[in-house]
C-alpha cells in the first residue's frame, strides 16, 4: 500500500529583483547628450574634489545645459520633467507654500493633480530632507517633478514676485475709495500696480499683455515665451482704477465706456509703434 503524498505547500515566487538605477552619466551618453570622453573628464573632476555632484561639474564646465541635465534626472528617477517655459503656474498651488521657503529650497508647487494632491517642481529630486520638509510644509500628498534649476529660479522670482496681496474686502475697498478714474493723474496704488505689470511683463520679454475682467477679480496676463502666465490677481473693486490707468497710458478717454477706442501708436518702454490697436473700454 502506498503511502498519500502530502500535499505541497504554496511558496510565494521569489520577487523580482529591483533594476538597478542607470547611472546619470551613462544616461546622458546613451541618450546622445554626451560624450564619452566628456564623462571620463567630469569623473575625474569629480574623483579629485569629494562631495561635488556628477551633473553639477557637467554643467560647470559646459558639457550639458541645465535643462539636459533636469530631463536625465527625471528619466533616471522616474519622475515628470517640468518644462516651465510651457506651463502657467497655478496661483492657489502655489499659494500652499511660503515664498521663503520656495526660494530657500528651490522648490514651486506647480499645480493640482487632484483635491490632495499637488505637483512640486525641484531641481534636485534626490535631495529626501526636502521632500520631507514639503510634505510637512504642505500638508498635503506631493507628486515631484524634475525642473531645470535656471528656469525654476526664475519662475520662483517671477511667482512671488507678481503676486499682489490685499488682505481683506475691507482693504481693498479702502484702496478703491482712494482711486478716482476721471482723475488724470491716477492714484498712486492703480499707477504703481499698472506699472508694476507692465515693468515686470516687459523685463520677462512679453509679447503682449491682457487685463482680463472676471466676475470676481481682475487677471493680469503676459504672454512669454509663447505662454500666457499669470502676472497679477486685482480686487474687483480696484478694476476701474486699473482700466483707467491703462486708458491713461494708451492717451484714451477715460471717460468713455463700453465703446471701441483706437490706440494711435502702441506704447512700449522704448519707443512708440506705428500699429493701431482697437480695445474696448
Amino acid at each position: 500500500m502506498e503511502a498519500a503524498e502530502l500535499p505541497t505547500p504554496d511558496v510565494p515566487a521569489p520577487a523580482p529583483a529591483a533594476q538597478p538605477r542607470v547611472l546619470l552619466g551613462e544616461l546622458l551618453v546613451h541618450a546622445g547628450r554626451l560624450g564619452r570622453q566628456h564623462l571620463q573628464e567630469a569623473l575625474a573632476e569629480q574623483a579629485a574634489q569629494p562631495g561635488r555632484r556628477l551633473g553639477e561639474i557637467l554643467v560647470e564646465r559646459g558639457f550639458v545645459s541645465t535643462k539636459i541635465l533636469a530631463q536625465a534626472l527625471a528619466q533616471q528617477h522616474g519622475l515628470e520633467f517640468v518644462d516651465l517655459a510651457r506651463v502657467e503656474i497655478e496661483p492657489a498651488a502655489a499659494n500652499l507654500l511660503p515664498e521663503q521657503f520656495a526660494r530657500r529650497a528651490q522648490v514651486l508647487p506647480v499645480r493640482f493633480l487632484e483635491d490632495d494632491l499637488v505637483l512640486v517642481a525641484v531641481a534636485d529630486p534626490t535631495n529626501l530632507t526636502t521632500a520631507d520638509d514639503l510634505r510637512l510644509a504642505l500638508g498635503i500628498n506631493i507628486a515631484l517633478g524634475v525642473a531645470d534649476a535656471a528656469a525654476l529660479e526664475g519662475t520662483i522670482e517671477r511667482t512671488y514676485r507678481v503676486q499682489i496681496e490685499i488682505k481683506t474686502q475691507s482693504d481693498a475697498a479702502e484702496l478703491s475709495r482712494l482711486q478716482d478714474v476721471r482723475d488724470a493723474e491716477g492714484t498712486a496704488t492703480a499707477t504703481d500696480l499698472v506699472n508694476s505689470v507692465l515693468s515686470r511683463a516687459i523685463a520677462e520679454g512679453a509679447s503682449d499683455i491682457h487685463f482680463d475682467p472676471q466676475e470676481g477679480e481682475l487677471i493680469g496676463r503676459a504672454r512669454i515665451d509663447g505662454v500666457l502666465r499669470r502676472m497679477a490677481q486685482v480686487p474687483k473693486l480696484l478694476e476701474p482704477s486699473v482700466i483707467g490707468r491703462l486708458k491713461i497710458l494708451a492717451l484714451l478717454d477715460i471717460a468713455g465706456l463700453f465703446c471701441a477706442q483706437w490706440i494711435p501708436r502702441r506704447q512700449s518702454a522704448a519707443a512708440a509703434d506705428t500699429e493701431a490697436e482697437a480695445v474696448s473700454g
